[in-house]
């Protein structure tokens, strides 16, 4: 059988068995009256193992980018050597340019690519001539609106300075 089933199946027994305990999970469980046993077993699979394959995709879109773009591994280098001083991670560490890898990395190759759906207009609305009629679904796809910048297919932390956004409007 399926061990991550099995797992899942004793993660949720162990809440069950302690209601009084606080967190997401038991929440979850007590509110989950009108779904069956199955269904309240895959919904909890979904929600935890999403949350490791996002995360190690971008992991790994992470290091690609880097071993793609030596100059860019090299500066975050210096900037973590700095920062951390060989130390572990601590909250006065500013590690600006590794922010401007990682939403550069998000950019580039998007964890999820179409996300923020939204069925719940209210009115029509008109964008740039384009009329959504009250009650339609719209995806954002996040590839495509990440090609809409200078050089879309270089990887450029650097875009994500407070000077660059200024330049594009804070996009």
């Amino acid at each position: 059988g399926d061990s991550s089933g099995v797992e899942v199946e004793a993660l949720i027994e162990r809440s069950l068995a302690q209601p009084e305990q606080q967190g997401f999970l038991p929440a979850f469980l007590a509110e989950a009256r009108d779904i069956s046993r199955f269904q309240a077993v895959s919904m909890v699979a979904v929600l935890l193992f999403a949350a490791a394959d996002t995360t190690s995709a971008t992991l790994a879109n992470t290091l690609l980018n880097l071993s793609r773009n030596p100059q860019v591994q090299a500066r975050l280098r210096e900037e973590l050597r700095a920062e951390l001083a060989g130390g572990d991670w601590n909250e006065d560490a500013r590690c600006t340019y590794l922010n401007w890898v990682l939403y550069e990395n998000q950019r580039l190759t998007p964890t999820l690519t179409v996300s923020h759906v939204r069925s719940d207009i209210e009115e029509d609305v008109v964008i740039e001539g384009q009329v959504i009629e009250k009650g339609s679904t719209i995806f954002f796809s996040h590839y495509n609106i990440a090609k809409q910048v200078d050089r879309p297919d270089e990887f450029i932390p650097e875009r994500w300075s407070d000077e660059e956004k200024a330049k594009r409007k804070g996009t």
